[in-house]
C-alpha cells in the first residue's frame, strides 16, 4: 500500500458503521464504512465483495432512518481490503 498515491483533498475521519451498498444490477450488500471524508469514503469489504475499479454505485449509511442513498465512483482497490470511493454528481452516474 505504500507505492499508492494519496489524492485526498479533504481529510477523513474514521468511522466504523454498517452501509449499504447498491450495485448498478440493483442489488443490495451490506458492507462496513471505515471513513469518509467531505470527497468520498473508504469500504471495508472482502475480494469476493469487491466492485471493479471505476464502477459506479450507491450507498447509504444504515446508521439514520432517513439516510439519503449517494452516488459514488470506484476509484482504488484494496485487494483483501476494501475500496475507496468518491462521492459524484447524480449525473455522472
Amino acid at each position: 500500500m505504500n507505492d499508492i498515491v494519496d489524492k485526498r483533498t479533504s481529510p477523513r475521519l474514521t468511522h466504523i458503521a454498517p452501509i449499504a451498498v447498491f450495485w448498478p444490477t440493483g442489488e443490495r450488500r451490506e458492507l462496513k464504512l471505515h471513513d469518509f471524508s467531505d470527497g468520498g469514503l473508504f469500504i471495508e469489504c472482502s475480494d469476493a465483495d469487491m466492485p471493479k475499479q471505476g464502477m459506479q454505485l450507491k450507498v447509504q449509511s444504515l446508521e439514520l432512518d432517513v439516510a439519503p442513498v449517494l452516488p459514488v465512483m470506484v476509484m482504488r482497490i484494496i485487494p483483501g481490503q476494501g475500496f475507496g470511493a468518491r462521492f459524484v454528481a447524480e449525473d455522472e452516474t
